[in-house]
């Protein structure tokens, strides 16, 4: 009866109002790696659609005094319109979510689609884990190795400059 249709629409999943006002929740946290905001940003957007029935405003809008040979056409359109649509909120909702100095990257690049803002949020989320790593222990480098075959008078040039750099610290009373 009326007690079950009243309980359907206020289930876990909320109304759409509720799911969409609970947007502001959706940041990224300092220790929240960029891929799990996405699948956080994906369950928030299903919530949403989840409680929208489509269905019952295609059935709203085959109702309407629309020639019945444009109808489907109607219908077509108005899915499309809705999954661009989707994907232009959960790109913002997603890049408006993100840590402030992944977000402006992302924002530079101006995706186009919400899954190009994840790949470029996840490269740059890359780099500043990598920068922050490189910080911590420094890469010491031992030699560096060429494909150049080495030049025997140029390492004797250097070494006899290196000599003579070398004295002159001594006469001054420096270590070489």
């Amino acid at each position: 009866g009326h007690k079950s249709v009243f309980l359907d629409f206020f289930d876990v999943k909320g109304t759409a109002k509720l799911n969409f006002f609970s947007l502001h929740e959706m940041k990224q946290s300092s220790t929240e790696k960029v891929r799990d905001f996405w699948t956080k940003v994906q369950l928030h957007m299903d919530r949403i659609k989840d409680s929208v029935d489509v269905q019952e405003q295609i059935d709203t809008l085959e109702k309407q005094d629309f020639p019945v040979a444009l109808v489907p056409d109607i219908v077509k359109e108005s899915r499309r319109s809705a999954a661009v649509m989707q994907d232009f909120y959960e790109k913002m909702i997603f890049i408006a979510g993100l840590n402030a100095d992944i977000r402006v990257k992302v924002m530079e690049a101006t995706p186009k689609f919400a899954y190009d803002a994840l790949r470029v949020a996840i490269a740059t989320e890359t780099l500043i884990l990598d920068k922050k790593d490189n910080l911590k222990a420094p890469i010491k480098i031992s030699a560096i190795k060429t494909d150049e075959p080495e030049d025997e008078e140029e390492d004797e040039a250097e070494a006899s400059l290196l000599n003579s750099l070398n004295a002159i610290r001594l006469q001054k009373g420096k270590t070489p």
